[in-house]
């Protein structure tokens, strides 16, 4: 993980770390991948300057980077420094950074696609008007309509539970993101119940094996 979002480890470091996995006579094929796609990401994140813009903008833009990825950068460094650090008594100091660290990654609302749709649907007073006019759209199954009413919209109105099924991959990031939201409801009053789940939820090493045979 710290391999995927630290833009500025020293190749030695890195050169160091897989002399290391190689002497235990490791597979690195998953390492191999998570390179690419490490690669592919800055490739695909690279956007060239406006035109309007001076050259010296352009080589500022180019050589210092904007502020967000300056912190971006700055937190990273904090988090790995603090985890290359790591002893028995720090453990827990380390793994509250970086779960600090993490939190910051969601997007300033704290809100994630998923949860928006679900605020859509269960609480659309509160929702914005672009996940309304999202959910509008889906298909809404009632066992106690007539037949033939299912082709108009349903009305709005709130719900106090809901299952939220992933068809593929879970991960806990979305599982955290709907109790967070759920919970903030629930101190408003709103009492609202999220069960989630998905089709699979892979563990740590299930990750590396995913990506190992991605890398072979």
């Amino acid at each position: 993980m710290i391999y995927l979002q630290v833009d500025d480890l020293s190749s030695s470091y890195i050169q160091e770390c897989e002399k290391i996995l190689e002497e235990l006579n490791l597979d690195l094929s998953s390492l191999k991948y998570i390179k690419n796609v490490k690669q592919f990401l800055k490739m695909s994140s690279f956007q060239p300057s406006a035109s309007n813009h001076s050259n010296s903008n352009k080589t500022s833009s180019i050589v210092g980077g904007s502020n967000d990825e300056i912190n971006s950068s700055a937190l990273f460094n904090s988090l790995s420094s603090k985890l290359y650090g790591l002893t028995d008594g720090r453990i827990s100091e380390g793994v509250g950074s970086l779960i600090t660290g993490l939190r910051k990654l969601l997007p300033e609302k704290k809100q994630l696609p998923i949860t928006n749709v679900i605020e859509a649907i269960m609480n659309p007073q509160e929702a914005t008007q672009e996940f309304i006019n999202l959910t509008d759209d889906y298909l809404y199954f009632d066992p106690r309509m007539t037949r033939g009413s299912h082709s108009k919209p349903p009305r709005r109105q709130q719900f106090s539970e809901s299952v939220v099924f992933v068809v593929g991959g879970g991960n806990y990031l979305e599982y955290q993101n709907l109790q967070e939201w759920s919970n903030s409801t629930n101190n408003n009053g709103n009492n609202k119940l999220v069960v989630y789940g998905s089709t699979s939820i892979i563990t740590a090493t299930e990750f590396l094996e995913e990506c190992k045979e991605l890398g072979s």
